[in-house]
């Protein structure tokens, strides 16, 4: 084997150095720069475990807070997998609860619930997944069922 001369192996070092630096701030920018959507839901447990807050004023990071009324469900779009939520209920003597969570790397959407978190019920937030098509034909159908539409009679001679 031949040895290589002092100034090609500083180069072949400074190129490997180089090469790693750019893989790690290409991770950092992914991680970082990674947007998710997180759904916040105020809505009721139908077993009644838990009720809808009245209203509240949510915020998540930076982002612009919005009022959520009972069955409100909105989103915001964010960066990075740590977030602080604060959720400030507008019910005089209520108290504010600030907590911080991941979303984890490779989840696009979470759906938070505040009426579980304020509630105190484990977990307050999960992965959500959109319902199919076949799914929401079969709830559609469900619906109609329990509320049958009535007709009366045709029209035309």
């Amino acid at each position: 084997m031949s040895k290589l001369d002092p100034k090609t192996a500083r180069r072949l070092t400074v190129r490997a150095a180089l090469g790693v630096l750019y893989f790690v701030v290409a991770v950092i920018l992914f991680l970082t720069g990674r947007g998710h959507t997180i759904l916040v839901d105020n809505k009721a447990d139908p077993a009644g475990s838990y009720p809808a807050l009245k209203g509240a004023v949510v915020s998540i990071g930076r982002a612009k807070p919005m009022e959520f009324y009972p069955g409100d469900r909105d989103k915001f779009i964010v960066k990075g997998q740590r977030h602080v939520l604060r959720v400030k209920p507008l019910a005089p003597g209520a108290q504010e609860r600030t907590v911080e969570f991941r979303v984890p790397l490779g989840e696009d959407m979470t759906l938070v619930s505040i009426s579980k978190l304020m509630a105190g019920v484990e977990p307050w937030y999960e992965t959500f997944t959109a319902p199919t098509a076949q799914e929401r034909a079969a709830e559609r159908a469900a619906a109609d069922a329990e509320n049958p539409v009535e007709t009366f009679g045709s029209f035309g001679p």
